[in-house]
């Protein structure tokens, strides 16, 4: 079509108007027939010529659109998909995430209404902690007399401040129980007398490492080894009734379905956490699908704009130069005739799949 002017086509149709021509310019002119005759009913020449041209640009125009739209319907129908398939995974995951909450919350009632402990667990574990690192030193101390190598004189102090406390804890367990077994009164029992006779041994052995500190320095304290043992005695029996206590308090009556109702509450707030996170995922990729698909959409509505915008100016245009020469034309016809053909209207078809395509298969 770029061949084609407004001019050319202006001049082409006096040309083809008039019944002469030059023949020797601009001098002599000699006759020639009209063009289109006055009895023509077909398309002349030159319209067709120029019909032939807007088709051929109009396929281009076609062609080129297509092109462009190809890849941006490809991720238009991609994102499609997605979309769908979190719409449809949205409301199961906010469901699902729904159900954790209330399942959470309904182990947390549970757990409020049988009641917690006096003191908190960590409370109880710190004590413990304190009373087991107290005690290590001095053990270590103590147990230096007897000649072992450092690793040996550790192990065996570590043992007694490790065994005690724990000893301690389970004995404040079982007394803090409604429902006591047979199997833990015996156990506490057996506990509670080797802890005694431990704690009797390491008296005297405290005792003596005192009475030997002394004379080995000569500190003018006038305390018995006997005295000094019951003085340890003493001291080690509060502290390991101290710990029984702690624990006491420290402990569920009911602990065995405590434990497992708190495990539960874990595993129930996990689970919710869980899901509470796969849900807010699932929005905000559903989120991040529409607003990439508005955007693929948006463009796609552009290019459609602009190529059938184009289409649509290379329609009026080819028709106004259709125009353009039948009326330069009809200016010089000597008859003054309006031929059968210049009746028609011709017009040039516009491309109707140029238009935004949101079906996918």
């Amino acid at each position: 079509m770029a061949i084609y002017t407004v001019w050319k086509a202006k001049r082409r149709g006096r040309v083809h108007g008039r019944n002469w021509k030059w023949s020797f310019w601009p001098i002599l002119k000699s006759p020639k027939p009209v063009l289109p005759p006055d009895d023509c009913h077909d398309v002349t020449n030159y319209e067709r010529s120029i019909i032939n041209a807007a088709e051929s640009d109009m396929a281009r125009i076609r062609e080129n659109y297509f092109k462009r739209d190809a890849k941006l319907k490809a991720k238009y129908c991609y994102l499609k998909k997605l979309e769908k398939e979190y719409e449809e995974k949205a409301p199961k995951e906010s469901q699902e995430a729904e159900e954790a909450k209330k399942h959470f919350e309904e182990m947390q009632n549970k757990l409020a209404e049988l009641g917690q402990p006096t003191i908190k667990d960590w409370v109880v574990k710190l004590i413990l902690f304190l009373l087991i690192i107290t005690e290590f030193p001095l053990n270590a101390l103590v147990f230096s007399i007897f000649g072992e190598g450092r690793f040996m004189t550790y192990i065996m102090a570590g043992v007694i401040g490790l065994g005690i406390p724990l000893g301690a804890h389970y004995v404040g367990k079982v007394i803090r129980q409604e429902i006591k077994s047979g199997k833990d009164i015996a156990l506490t029992a057996i506990i509670i007398l080797f802890v005694f006779i431990v704690i009797v041994g390491i008296a005297i052995f405290r005792a003596d490492y005192l009475s030997y500190i002394l004379s080995s320095y000569n500190i003018n304290i006038k305390i018995t080894a006997q005295t000094a043992a019951a003085i340890f005695i003493g001291i080690n029996l509060f502290l390991f009734f101290l710990a029984v206590f702690i624990s006491y308090l420290g402990t569920h009556k009911n602990n065995e379905e405590y434990q497992k109702l708190k495990d539960q509450v874990k595993i129930a707030f996990a689970r919710w956490k869980k899901e509470s996170k796969e849900d807010i995922k699932t929005i905000k990729k559903l989120s991040k699908i529409k607003t990439e698909k508005s955007k693929i959409e948006a463009l796609r509505k552009c290019l459609v704009n602009r190529y059938y915008g184009k289409a649509v100016r290379l329609k009026e245009a080819a028709e106004n130069l259709i125009e353009t020469y039948r009326n330069a034309n009809l200016e010089v016809r000597p008859s003054g005739i309006r031929p059968p053909c210049f009746k028609k209207q011709l017009t040039i078809k516009l491309p109707d799949d140029i238009q935004l395509d949101i079906k996918c298969d």
